[in-house]
């Protein structure tokens, strides 16, 4: 088996189904080579009953099966990925939505058994497809074929979006050692970037998005912004010492790029104030001056829906502002 296809799934029938129907209408042609396994994370919908209907629809098998107790995320993670048999897995949310020459692409570099890791763009909508734009504004060659090193530079936490990435099953295992507690959400992604980088393959950046990412509500929103900047800047933080200026390399994309919008991922922290203001501590080594001061604005001053709205207002002008000044930059030089 070339490719297992893991999904793991929790009460998303609406979603998995649009997501299995665009899966199998590909798979025909490479059946031999692929293989799909659904773990359903004891789910209250009946994703047997339609997985089974989509598998005998499209007369090919799924491989499903049902935790007996809901389990966290990471660890369905884990137990759909256990199921695996293929060299390389695709770990792919359950409602995310391939495109339609989404195996003619990756078929033909995984029969190359070269990389550790994939890597592709992504399109970015709403949960019902639309208002769609592409993730990676940053256009530097449409294929990178390169070192782990020079290819976690590129990408950084782009592939902490679990659909946009294909790995070499010998990393997730290489990389089970070393999961930490405070990579809060991310082991899983700490995991397979530590094994990437002890398989030491070349790895590839497929710059054109491959994947439709679609943005139903979801149960680990609460946790979603100490996930990323905590969580994440401690994975970069740890790899620093195996892959020199790294860390620097990410605070600085971080704060001072629009390619990750920190200060509008710090606005999350509305959500549960009393949580955030309990482990404030944890972002302090990670943020800069304005940011921590826009931290504890968010934490402790009344009216924090108010603050967001002049944040963002402030955030568009100023930003508009910065393109028509490099564009206008870059009139002159010509």
């Amino acid at each position: 088996m070339l490719l297992s296809v893991c999904i793991p799934s929790y009460n998303r029938a609406l979603y998995l189904k649009k997501s299995l129907e665009n899966l199998l209408t590909q798979i025909p042609a490479y059946k031999l080579e692929v293989e799909v396994i659904l773990n359903d994370n004891a789910s209250s919908e009946d994703l047997q009953t339609l997985t089974q209907s989509i598998s005998k629809e499209y007369q090919l098998p799924i491989i499903y099966s049902k935790n007996v107790n809901h389990v966290d995320a990471e660890t369905n993670f884990v137990l759909t990925v256990s199921k695996a048999t293929g060299d390389y897995v695709y770990l792919m949310g359950d409602d995310d939505i391939v495109s339609p020459n989404f195996f003619d692409i990756i078929i033909p570099l995984l029969r190359l058994h070269k990389y550790g890791l994939i890597h592709f763009g992504r399109l970015v909508g709403d949960e019902n497809c639309s208002n769609n734009r592409i993730h990676d504004p940053e256009y530097t060659g449409s294929i990178l074929d390169c070192s782990f090193a020079n290819f976690v530079k590129r990408v950084m936490s782009a592939p902490n979006f679990m659909s946009s990435l294909i790995f070499d099953r010998r990393c997730w295992v290489l990389g089970e050692k070393y999961r930490k507690d405070n990579y809060y959400g991310y082991n899983w992604f700490a995991q397979i970037y530590y094994g990437a980088l002890e398989l030491s393959l070349p790895c590839l950046y497929y710059y054109f998005p491959l994947v439709l990412m679609r943005n139903p509500p979801r149960v680990w929103a609460r946790f979603g912004v100490r996930y990323f900047i905590v969580g994440m800047s401690n994975i970069f933080c740890d790899l620093d010492e195996q892959i020199p200026g790294l860390y620097s390399l990410w605070k600085k994309r971080m704060h001072d790029t629009t390619f990750y919008d920190i200060v509008g991922s710090l606005a999350g922290v509305r959500i549960d104030r009393n949580f955030y203001r309990k482990i404030r501590h944890e972002f302090a080594p990670h943020l800069n001056k304005k940011e921590w001061c826009l931290l504890n604005s968010y934490l402790y001053l009344p009216f924090p829906a108010f603050l967001n709205r002049i944040v963002s207002i402030y955030l568009k002008i100023s930003r508009f502002l910065k393109k028509k000044i490099l564009s206008w930059k870059q009139t002159r030089k010509k």
